[in-house]
């Protein structure tokens, strides 16, 4: 499975409805195994470029891209998605390109 990361800033409506954003995310939780995506952790910064960061493990980018879509459709929060790679990927990808 890959790991993702993707950072989110809210909206204005995102904002207006701030109170509810604990229970947007379970339902964003259980909205991501219907993706076959699972959410490792979602963390919430005050004061910074982003509001949220959220750890995702997923089978492919399509898959997570189309889970924040719709996320990003709500009206909540805009995101970026960001692929990250273990060690042993990396390590995998500098012995090809030696």
């Amino acid at each position: 499975m890959a790991i993702y990361v993707a950072f989110g800033t809210y909206t204005d409506q995102g904002i207006r409805e701030i109170d509810q954003t604990v229970s947007r995310t379970n339902d964003f939780k259980a909205l991501a195994k219907q993706f076959g995506v699972t959410v490792r952790d979602v963390f919430w910064m005050r004061g910074q470029q982003y509001d949220m960061v959220t750890i995702l493990e997923g089978p492919d980018q399509p898959a997570a891209d189309a889970l924040l879509l719709i996320m990003n459709k709500k009206g909540f929060i805009r995101t970026q998605l960001l692929r990250a790679y273990t060690a042993a990927e990396i390590e995998m990808f500098l012995a090809t390109a030696a």
